[in-house]
């Protein structure tokens, strides 16, 4: 005799399975790193720790971007600059075009003429989104401790804090590299991370090759230079940095190159100083792309792009809130979770 209480139960468990299987591919590709606890990196809900905690701060201009406040609780990365035209223009617009292919989806008017904003859906949609958010910091290793966990591996651990728009992102992930790098003046652990994701990333993996000779002997020059000392804090930014955009070629195109400005903080008396002539040697010197010219690429076109969706915010309100309201619920692919905290060796 025929069970029907058997067949229902095989139809309930192929319909599990369909969705799961539907939700699996829902979620879209997700890169990791292979090895990541090598690495040093601990993601939320790992050995007890907390979740990933939000950065919010605006900081604009030397003086406060290079303050005691900014430099003892923040560090990390900042991006505060806006672009201008090289040439004044009476219309300055963005628009998202579904249509066209990943890395050409973002056309710019500028003036009577037209282009391409030339980088992936991964990378433009969070900036656009932290942009209109108005903060300037992007990722900080100076969080605190948020449950016993946590605080068990305070002497240990350096506590990611990191804005929204940049949260489980590759774009976020690079931030995070980029502040590391040179904590302890070592930045031996992970010059090489970008050979160890679970794939390649378009518009990031394929941007350079990674030379371990070059990347070594870079590595060896910096450990030489920072542990000389005069510096006890840094922060990646664009302080100062003069950004200009034009269209050549149907593309848009934007100078200007970001920084490690190297600190001295006395935390005795609440001051910091930037060491000028530290900072000045590293500022145009090819050192930090011949340790990693992926990171390094990413950052340069992340702040050149930044500088110059601010320009569009300040220009052109009403086309800005459009641009918003089109990029709002979209999650470009692929996502990359970023990390709670990171151990240097």
């Amino acid at each position: 005799m025929f069970d029907l209480s058997v067949l229902l139960r095989i139809v309930r468990l192929n319909l599990l399975l369909l969705f799961a299987a539907i939700s699996v591919a829902a979620a879209g590709p997700r890169v990791s790193i292979k090895g990541d606890e090598d690495l040093g990196f601990v993601y939320a809900g790992q050995h007890g720790y907390a979740k990933q905690q939000p950065l919010l701060y605006a900081a604009s201009g030397a003086q406060r971007v290079f303050s005691y406040a900014i430099v003892s609780h923040v560090g990390g990365v900042i991006l505060q600059g806006i672009a201008e035209p090289e040439t004044a223009v009476a219309k300055l617009a963005v628009s998202y075009d579904r249509a066209a292919g990943d890395g050409q989806r973002f056309k710019v008017i500028l003036g009577t003429e037209t282009g391409d904003i030339r980088a992936p859906d991964w990378q433009i949609i969070p900036l656009i989104k932290f942009v209109d958010s108005k903060q300037t910091a992007a990722v900080s290793l100076l969080g605190e401790p948020k449950n016993e966990a946590e605080k068990r591996e305070v002497n240990d651990s350096m506590f990611v804090e990191i804005h929204p728009a940049f949260r489980d992102t590759v774009l976020g992930n690079n931030f995070v590299f980029t502040d590391a790098m040179l904590v302890g003046s070592n930045p031996n652990q992970l010059r090489a991370v970008t050979e160890r994701f679970s794939e390649p990333i378009s518009g990031y993996s394929d941007l350079a090759p990674f030379e371990e000779a070059r990347s070594a002997a870079a590595a060896r020059r910096l450990q030489l230079a920072l542990q000389n000392g005069g510096w006890n804090s840094y922060i990646f930014t664009d302080v100062d940095v003069r950004f200009t955009f034009g269209i050549r070629d149907k593309k848009l195109e934007i100078s200007g190159e970001p920084y490690y400005a190297f600190v001295q903080a006395d935390e005795l008396k609440e001051t910091s100083k930037v060491n000028a002539e530290l900072t000045n040697t590293f500022r145009n010197d090819p050192v930090f792309q011949d340790l990693n010219p992926k990171i390094y690429a990413l950052n340069r076109s992340t702040f050149r792009i930044t500088a110059f969706l601010r320009s569009v915010r300040a220009s052109n309100a009403e086309g800005w809130k459009a641009l918003v309201k089109e990029v709002s619920g979209k999650t470009p692919e692929p996502t990359m979770e970023t990390p709670r905290a990171w151990i240097p060796d």
